[in-house]
């Protein structure tokens, strides 16, 4: 008897937390999806001024034998911060996902400093040091961006677009060739006095990732800014000395400009996705249709006495009303008459409901739910005849 008294209780603890949770309302109850707003823009054009981050330097030396020894020299380049130029546009291709180009354009003019030995030439091991300053230089960047971006919609004016892909980059950098000095009897020092110098070009293929935040003003027109990191390594032959060496180019860009949207659509009743039988904030399950309720018909007016005043056909806006309205075409029902709300339900068209007050274009209604019973909500006017 203890056993199977026994054996009654342990079966009963072990059933007990799967029975709560098959009752509890929150295991029945899937887990609401949301669903991102609708990109309505098919294409859009940036156009931005931006600051340029670009602090690299690299060095170049040549040596040449002179009198039995070595002369040589070192030139030190800089490429300082400067302004740039940024265009991009793109075409929505699925959904959020854009397929995007942009082009790119910064120069900045930048001194060398060079610094150099001279044998002399009655001792050996007596090297003169020259030094000297090259200005004017200038390195000029022009990068095509081709890549995708991913928006982010906040609002309805306020978007953020995530970028990134390959960048072709396109170099001209002018580079010192040779060093030149004076000297005079009795040579025990030397002095720089000039050089001379070439342009070279190369082309090379680096990155660039970013982030845009757009505001849009009217449906055509917006302001935003921008932040874009790029970067490549051009492997050049030294006009100096014909070895190899390495310049960066690219940087961090911090911007703003305009902002163009193309091939939109008014989004002023724009609801939320309802495709395979749900809606935005609702279970992913589809919507069974709502039953027709059974209302009291609606109270027809008296018969005006002869000669009588004609009866008013319906009270004015704001006042409470009773009657029923035929959806003509699928409504939302918001808690609210706002359409930027979620939507309590989706009334397809066929459904009566009964009319409880008239506000603007606006209508109180009535309706089922088969969870909750009879709820109360807004709809607008222009979807129901009544």
């Amino acid at each position: 008897m203890r056993c199977s008294l026994a054996l009654s209780v342990c079966f009963a603890l072990t059933t007990l937390p799967a029975t709560v949770l098959a009752q509890s309302p929150a295991a029945r109850t899937p887990a609401p999806t949301r669903h991102p707003p609708e990109f309505l823009d098919r294409a859009y054009v940036d156009v931005d001024g931006s600051y340029q981050s670009h602090t690299f330097s690299f060095s170049d030396t040549r040596q040449d034998a002179w009198l039995q020894e070595t002369a040589s020299w070192t030139a030190d380049y800089d490429v300082n911060s400067g302004p740039s130029l940024l265009v991009g546009g793109g075409v929505r291709v699925w959904r959020q996902l854009i397929v995007r180009a942009g082009y790119s354009e910064f120069s900045d003019t930048n001194a060398a400093l060079i610094t150099g030995t001279v044998p002399h030439p009655f001792f050996f091991n007596q090297n003169r040091s020259i030094s000297g300053t090259e200005g004017a230089l200038k390195q000029r960047e022009d990068v095509i961006d081709i890549g995708a971006a991913w928006l982010i919609p906040i609002n309805r004016r306020l978007d953020v677009r995530a970028f990134g892909g390959p960048s072709f980059f396109q170099l001209k950098r002018d580079l010192l060739t040779d060093v030149t000095y004076r000297d005079e009897y009795p040579y025990d020092t030397a002095e720089f006095s000039g050089v001379s110098r070439t342009q070279i070009k190369d082309s090379t293929m680096g990155f660039h990732v970013g982030a845009d935040v757009t505001y849009r003003i009217t449906g055509v027109l917006g302001v935003g800014g921008t932040v874009r990191y790029s970067r490549a390594t051009f492997t050049l032959t030294s006009p100096a000395d014909a070895a190899s060496m390495s310049i960066d180019a690219g940087g961090l860009q911090v911007g703003g400009g305009l902002r163009l949207r193309f091939g939109g659509k008014s989004a002023k009743l724009k609801s939320p996705d309802t495709k395979k039988g749900h809606t935005a904030g609702s279970s992913s399950l589809p919507v069974p249709p709502a039953p027709e309720p059974a209302l009291a018909p609606e109270p027809t007016q008296p018969p005006a006495e002869a000669g009588g005043p004609p009866q008013p056909a319906a009270p004015p806006s704001g006042t409470e009303h009773r009657g029923t309205a035929l959806i003509t075409r699928q409504a939302y029902v918001y808690l609210l008459p706002d359409t930027h709300r979620t939507p309590l339900k989706v009334l397809e068209v066929g459904t009566r409901v009964k009319v409880l007050e008239e506000t603007g274009e606006w209508l109180k209604i009535e309706f089922p739910d088969r969870q909750l019973g009879p709820r109360t909500g807004y709809v607008l006017r222009s979807a129901c005849r009544y």
